[in-house]
């Protein structure tokens, strides 16, 4: 896989804890983390939505004095994968609970629509204005009906599968963690 097809992310932590945990920093502290006051999974989950098309994550984690990299490393590739594991569980949930919610909001909104163009076409026959007005505005509210349920069956179950793509890369994130000589001041 080529360098174009990985994210490559640094994050300066003071311990592993931080990947999950945001830690609290004052914006006017010099010493302010470049993810910011989320958790490290919250930031690279946020920079892998904004560039989904990347294929694998590539993290650098810079820690204080550590003395077995090779070792942290494993240990947060592991926590990442477990974390990302747990968190898919809930995605996918939400996913089948998003189908089966816009499917049957689609059932009532058909219904609702056949309604309206059929009360409307009722109300379309007439001269007077009023009711061809009203009879306007029952078709569009026909086609409005259909509005939600293709939004949740479309829209939210694409954002959701977008989530779970970004834990499966997360979940085989690589790691390398380097050992910085100052330790990161605490805000």
């Amino acid at each position: 896989m080529s360098d174009r097809d990985t994210l490559g992310l640094v994050l300066e932590l003071r311990d592993l804890s931080e990947l999950f945990e945001a830690r609290p920093v004052d914006p006017l502290a010099e010493a302010y983390p470049a993810h910011g006051d989320v958790s490290g999974v919250d930031y690279i989950l946020d920079q892998f939505r904004a560039h989904p098309s990347y294929k694998s994550i590539a993290l650098t984690i810079d820690l204080p004095d550590v003395g077995d990299a090779p070792n942290a490393a494993r240990t947060a590739e592991a926590a990442l994968r477990r974390w990302s594991n747990a968190q898919a569980l809930h995605v996918d949930a939400d996913i089948a609970s998003t189908r089966w919610q816009g499917s049957r909001t689609l059932v009532v909104a058909v219904i609702a629509l056949f309604g309206f163009i059929g009360l409307s076409r009722l109300l379309a026959s007439d001269d007077n204005l009023a009711l061809q007005i009203l009879s306007e505005g029952l078709s569009i509210a026909g086609w409005v009906a259909l509005w939600f349920p293709l939004e949740v069956l479309m829209f939210s179950v694409w954002q959701h599968r977008l989530d779970r793509r970004a834990l499966d890369r997360l979940a085989h994130a690589s790691v390398i963690v380097r050992s910085q000589s100052a330790p990161i001041r605490d805000e």
